[in-house]
């Protein structure tokens, strides 16, 4: 089945779809195309609370746009207009007496009083039940040896130590072994002394390291200062001490804290 129809009945048929369309459509659709011009202002959060003096801050954020923000001065003001201008608060004259009261009273007792057994143990015993442990382990170790201590532990309660590490060598690690072999199980003062008379490059280099940890244990450890206390006070001089090596030798220590 099929329908036939003339082409001028069509034709008149769609016309009034046509004239609807036209009439319904919108005006921006048949504006013409004009260059648009694409324009920027500043906000910030004083826009969001303060409504009154808006027109005074627009011509002040535009004043401030074409000036230099590296000065100081500029820039306060500038982050200062920027802040929110919160109205006044009910609260304000008790805030106002707090802060007087505390200014009088001076910064010193607040200090003292924020120094709390409470405050201070998170910074000091953060953790006590591991604290706790630890001692426990400790105490236990200690009955279970009668008192007896390792070598290390003698050594961290008897002596100062200092661990000075040098930067990156420009060099093999071939030709440090040779310069490591020439002063190993030597003082400081002796091995600062093989390597003034090293043929070897890096030797001043190395001599260099060597100074450089003898005056870090000076300053910061206090080492090497026995003789120095000898000449203030009037003490005993110090007596000389036999030390014996990881390979076996005996070296004798004039002073014991130059060791």
């Amino acid at each position: 089945m099929s329908l036939r129809l003339p082409g001028r009945r069509l034709a008149l048929a769609a016309s009034p779809t046509l004239n609807y369309l036209a009439s319904t459509a919108s005006p921006s659709f048949l504006r013409p195309l004009r260059p648009a011009t694409q324009t920027r202002g500043k906000w910030g959060l004083s826009s969001f609370f303060s409504r009154r003096n808006r027109g005074a801050q627009n011509g002040d954020e535009g004043a401030l746009g074409g000036q230099n923000l590296d000065d100081p001065k500029v820039r306060q003001r500038f982050t200062q207009k920027q802040q929110p201008q919160l109205p006044s608060s009910i609260f304000e004259d008790e805030f106002d007496d707090t802060v007087a009261e505390s200014k009088r009273n001076g910064a010193k007792s607040g200090q003292i009083s924020l120094k709390t057994q409470e405050t201070t143990s998170f910074r000091l015993d953060p953790d006590p039940r591991s604290r706790i442990r630890w001692e426990r382990k400790k105490v236990i170790q200690m009955v279970r040896r009668n008192g007896r201590v390792s070598r290390s532990e003698r050594i961290a309660q008897t002596e100062k130590q200092i661990t000075h590490k040098s930067p990156f060598l420009e060099t093999s690690v071939k030709k440090l072994v040779h310069l490591a072999r020439q002063i190993q199980g030597k003082t400081l003062d002796d091995a600062i002394l093989q390597m003034t008379y090293s043929k070897k490059k890096m030797a001043s280099e190395v001599k260099y390291q060597l100074e450089e940890a003898r005056d870090l244990a000076v300053v910061t450890r206090g080492m090497g200062l026995g003789k120095a206390g000898e000449r203030s006070s009037d003490s005993t001089s110090l007596q000389a001490i036999k030390i014996r090596t990881k390979d076996g030798n005996t070296l004798t220590v004039d002073d014991p804290t130059n060791a």
